[in-house]
């Protein structure tokens, strides 16, 4: 789990560009504190920054073997799978990491087989010295990064947007549609776009090949996620069998963390691993919360609080450091619960992440099943609690079944942010974070199985619930999803509290001007707000953007 930085231009290097690029290098060095390198060549260079997880030193990047040249961030989590297949077609090995065995197996078997066989979150940039081919790809589900930025005169890939603009050396320009649809909508990371006017999101599950340079119309897909809508496969040890997999590969061989909710998500990762430190946030007087500090009490899990202050401090901190904005509070804790690891000197946390979408953990997403021919409601009480949160949904594709819809979410709506905030919040600390319900072989095992099974007896996740029923309480099996802490009233009295300034902010001028309705909504606000979401999301989004915007790094074309 590193930082990787790429650079590739018409012309040769001068001794300036030299220097920018190794200060960009070293710009992103949170993603890497153990070790920063560059390489630099004619017309091309590569940067990396190193936070050792399973390999050792000898694994610094950029990689060479024998003709390969890799920058690699991330994980391949079935490497041994990989190396005993090259060690058999006569590959030897100088490191226990998996770097080396990407290298070697896109040296042997070249790209699109690499592809097609590793598992695991990547995104890598190679150079064959042979046949003079460079190679990027990203990972399936696009849970490592990859940025770029490109001109008539050169091209960058970055693992942070932070590292292209000190290169570049220029403010970061921001449309105002941008900014308008993140402040009324939170409308973040979609269709490979960034916040930012000229810096793009390389997408998941693709690749290219090139030699001098590279166009968008050459990237191509190596992987789509296939709903099988009219699957009547039920067998759910099939399941079972690549969850036990997935897991034996996720585990990191060090004490690692994880984000403890009580909920079935964490709870499940938690009865495959032992050596676990469990961190929980509480402090939102739900019925979760007394859970967890009853479980707190037991010095099962650490809890965490966030008061007022601390969270005010916090808040400032946060919006400072990430790249890009977020859409709600809960992320600021998620940060500060990460720190908290850090100082603990851990290195991985295990969350969660894409259980709700592979497994179907939203009440509402029932309503998508019953546009499938083949599914027959029959006795209606058995989803009655379904069928209730489900007249909330608005404007209900009726064109959606429901694994389309869990695909939606996964490849093109929510997922790409929240794996995008995740992975930041993360590395802001130099902690890799691993998500195993996000393993490609379990989501495409678990998307053929029948779709009426994800709801059977009106029951969210019910796929999860039948198999792992022998191993969590009764209590964690039978309780409902609850969000992630966002606690609006700590926001909403931040807000008074730094109202004049806010609204004295050049920023915050500019985004109001000529919309006096916006204005007034949010001068007006008032206690009885605090249980108004939409009102207090958009609350957040004005603060964040007032700690975040710098007119020296950021500019506004409003």
């Amino acid at each position: 789990m590193c930082g990787i930085f790429f650079l590739k231009q018409k012309k040769r290097f001068t001794k300036e560009q030299v220097q920018k690029f190794k200060f960009a290098v070293k710009k992103q060095s949170y993603r890497g504190p153990d070790a920063n390198n560059s390489k630099i060549f004619d017309n091309f260079a590569m940067g990396f920054n190193y936070l050792q997880i399973t390999s050792n030193e000898d694994a610094i990047q950029p990689f060479l073997y024998k003709n390969t040249l890799l920058l690699f961030n991330g994980e391949i989590y079935n490497f041994l799978y990989i190396k005993k297949k090259l060690l058999k077609v006569g590959h030897y090995f100088k490191t226990d990491g998996d770097t080396e065995v990407l290298a070697a197996s896109l040296e042997e078997f070249g790209l699109k087989k690499t592809l097609k066989i590793i598992r695991g979150m990547f995104s890598f940039i190679s150079y064959n010295l042979k046949t003079k081919t460079f190679f990027i790809a990203r990972d399936r589900l696009g849970i490592k990064p990859l940025f770029y930025f490109k001109d008539k005169n050169k091209f960058i890939f970055s693992s942070s947007i932070k590292s292209i603009r000190v290169f570049l050396n220029q403010k970061l320009e921001i449309k105002k549609q941008t900014m308008m649809n993140y402040i009324n909508s939170g409308n973040l990371d979609l269709k490979n776009d960034s916040f930012f006017k000229n810096i793009k999101i390389f997408p998941a599950g693709e690749y290219i090949k090139f030699k001098k340079s590279f166009s968008k119309k050459n990237v191509k897909k190596y992987w789509s996620l296939k709903t099988n809508d009219n699957s009547n496969f039920s067998k759910l040890s099939i399941v079972k069998k690549e969850l036990d997999k997935t897991f034996k590969i996720h585990k990191y061989k060090k004490k690692s963390g994880l984000a403890f909710s009580n909920g079935i998500d964490s709870n499940i990762i938690a009865s495959h691993y032992n050596d676990l430190l469990k961190v929980s946030l509480v402090g939102n007087e739900t019925i979760e919360d007394y859970n967890l500090k009853k479980i707190a009490k037991k010095k099962k899990t650490i809890p965490l609080y966030y008061k007022k202050n601390k969270f005010f401090k916090l808040f400032k901190e946060f919006s400072s450091k990430m790249d890009q904005p977020v859409r709600s509070s809960h992320w600021i804790f998620q940060y500060g619960l990460r720190k908290y690891l850090n100082k603990r000197n851990i290195r991985v946390i295990y969350t969660g992440d894409g259980s709700d979408e592979v497994f179907g953990g939203y009440a509402y997403a029932f309503q998508y099943l019953l546009n499938e021919k083949n599914f027959n409601i029959g006795n209606k009480k058995k989803f009655s609690n379904l069928l209730k949160d489900g007249l909330n949904v608005k404007k209900l594709n009726k064109k959606y079944s429901l694994k389309e819809y869990l695909k939606s979410r996964l490849i093109n709506t929510h997922l790409p942010y929240w794996l995008r905030t995740e992975d930041e919040i993360s590395m802001l600390n130099s902690i890799e974070n691993r998500v195993p319900f996000l393993d490609h072989v379990l989501i495409d095992k678990a998307f053929n199985i029948k779709s009426s099974i994800f709801y059977h007896n009106g029951q969210t996740k019910y796929i999860l619930k039948k198999i792992y029923k022998d191993k969590l309480s009764q209590n964690v099996l039978s309780q409902r999803k609850i969000g992630r802490p966002g606690y609006k009233i700590n926001h909403f009295l931040l807000f008074n509290k730094l109202k004049k300034n806010i609204f004295k902010s050049q920023i915050i001028k500019k985004v109001l001007s000529k919309n006096n309705k916006l204005r007034s909504q949010m001068l007006n606000l008032n206690n009885s707000d605090i249980k108004n979401d939409t009102k207090m999301d958009i609350l957040f989004r004005f603060v964040f953007i007032y700690f975040w915007f710098n007119k020296k790094v950021h500019k506004y074309n409003g």
